[in-house]
């Protein structure tokens, strides 16, 4: 009875429902002034539960953009961006609200730092990581950050230093949410 139970749970966890409503990532691009403050987007991508097996664009549900101006902070000694954040919506084109809850724009800081976990055979090769601090919280790490000009056959002269360039963030995780965190219309 035990190996049928087990067989039953295994079975049910492999090929049953799927964990989460839906998935979503962040992602953006930045310019870096001379100064240190920042303006440039960001941007939730959303995708349906499907995409947790498949990981395939055709789940694409819908997008959010943000507005970001940043503020230079000088409170991380490592950090080539430091900055608190002040994030305005922009446009999304969720139909059934999801994506639109105010939770999801609760970022107040970004950092950009010298990398210790730069995936191996990463493109470009680039040594900076960035991070959200969200509702006061301490910064955590969302992904690479490589400035544009390397795509364009235009790296920065001075490759320690990110001031006067555009960059982009590319995320290195994802994040699972049930509908309830993703509607506006939710009380939380």
């Amino acid at each position: 009875m035990r190996v049928w139970l087990l067989a039953l749970s295994v079975w049910m966890t492999a090929c049953g429902s799927d964990r989460y409503a839906l998935w979503g990532i962040v992602h953006g691009d930045i310019s870096v002034g001379s100064g240190g403050d920042v303006d440039g987007v960001l941007v939730w991508e959303f995708f349906d539960s499907k995409w947790e097996r498949a990981r395939s664009s055709k789940h694409h549900r819908c997008g959010r953009v943000l507005g970001l101006t940043g503020t230079a902070d000088q409170g991380c000694a490592d950090c080539a961006v430091n900055v608190q954040l002040v994030v305005e919506d922009i446009e999304h084109d969720c139909s059934g609200g999801e994506g639109t809850h105010p939770s999801l724009t609760a970022m107040d800081s970004l950092r950009i730092s010298p990398s210790r976990d730069v995936p191996a055979g990463s493109w470009p090769d680039t040594s900076w990581s960035w991070a959200l601090g969200w509702g006061g919280g301490a910064p955590e790490v969302e992904g690479m950050a490589w400035d544009e000009g390397f795509e364009f056959g235009e790296p920065p002269t001075d490759e320690s230093s990110l001031s006067g360039r555009r960059v982009r963030l590319i995320p290195v995780q994802t994040r699972g949410f049930s509908a309830s965190d993703l509607s506006e219309s939710t009380e939380q």
